[in-house]
C-alpha cells in the first residue's frame, strides 16, 4: 500500500486502514464529507438569504411584472419548501422573510411558533401557484383537456 499512497493526488480511500475502528478521523477518508444518511448538513441558512434577498431586489421597472412575479413565485416556492424541511425536521424555527446583513439583530431572533410559519410557507405557495406561468399554462391545458 505504501507505494499508491506515496502517489500525488492517490485518494484517500487508498489509505491504509482508511476504514478501521482504529482510524483517528473517520471523516479523513472521504475527504471530510461524512453526513448521517437522512440528516441535514447543519443548521444552514445561506440559500434562505439567496431566496430573501432575490425577492427583495426582484424590482426592475424594465421586466414586465408578470415575468417579475414569476421569478419571485418561484423563489417563494423554493423558500417555502426551505421551511417545509426545516419545520419538519427542527419543529419550531424562525421565519425570516428578509434578507439579514452581518450586523442584524434578527440573526438572533428566537424560534416563532410552527404555526406562523407554516402560514407563511402557505402563503409563498398560494403566490408560486398564483405567478408561475408555466403552473398557470399547464392548468389551462388541463382545464381544456377535460372540457
Amino acid at each position: 500500500m505504501a507505494d499508491y499512497t506515496a502517489r500525488r493526488g492517490a485518494p484517500a480511500f487508498i489509505m491504509e486502514n482508511a476504514f478501521s475502528p482504529t482510524s483517528s478521523d473517520d471523516s479523513s477518508a472521504s475527504g471530510g464529507d461524512v453526513v448521517a444518511l437522512g440528516s441535514d448538513r447543519n443548521w444552514g441558512w445561506g440559500s434562505l438569504r439567496n431566496f430573501n434577498f432575490f425577492i427583495q431586489n426582484c424590482t426592475d421597472e424594465n421586466v414586465p411584472l408578470s415575468v417579475r412575479n414569476h421569478y419571485i413565485g418561484l423563489a417563494r416556492f423554493f423558500r417555502a419548501y426551505f421551511y417545509f424541511e426545516k419545520v419538519k425536521r427542527y419543529g419550531d424555527v424562525p421565519w425570516i422573510g428578509k434578507a439579514l446583513d452581518v450586523e442584524d439583530p434578527d440573526l438572533y431572533k428566537p424560534r416563532d411558533p410552527r404555526t406562523l410559519v407554516m402560514d407563511s410557507v402557505l402563503a409563498d405557495l398560494n403566490f408560486a401557484c398564483e405567478n408561475i406561468i408555466l403552473l398557470r399554462l399547464q392548468l389551462l391545458l388541463l382545464i381544456l383537456q377535460y372540457r
